[in-house]
């Protein structure tokens, strides 16, 4: 059936993707702290300390994750948020297009 050997091929194919990932615990709790810490500061309406956390959490998870990972995607887009609720939109504009490009591409 045609319609199986392509599942199966992109199954092969998401299998060697997740072989590739450097995986670290370590980093990967840490990333994870450095974003929750952005969306609290983000909440609080503390931008600029909300986009260091959020630019940490990139830098650390940019260690790890494919290029093209989702947790990428929807860092930079915080750090987006975090840039156009100060009206910063010259500077939120390339984390937008940025975020929107991951998420194309990881369809």
């Amino acid at each position: 059936c045609i319609h199986f050997s392509c599942f199966t091929a992109s199954l092969r194919h998401q299998a060697e993707m997740v072989d590739q990932q450097n995986t670290n615990p370590k980093l990967e709790l840490e990333a994870q702290s450095c974003f929750s810490e952005g969306r609290r500061f983000l909440k609080m309406k503390q931008y600029p300390t909300a986009i260091e956390h959020f630019k940490r959490a990139l830098h650390i998870q940019q260690q790890y994750l494919l290029p093209n990972h989702r947790s990428i995607a929807t860092t930079y887009n915080n750090l987006a948020h975090g840039y156009f609720a100060q009206g910063k939109y010259d500077e939120c504009l390339p984390y937008y297009q940025k975020s929107l490009e991951l998420e194309r591409s990881s369809l």
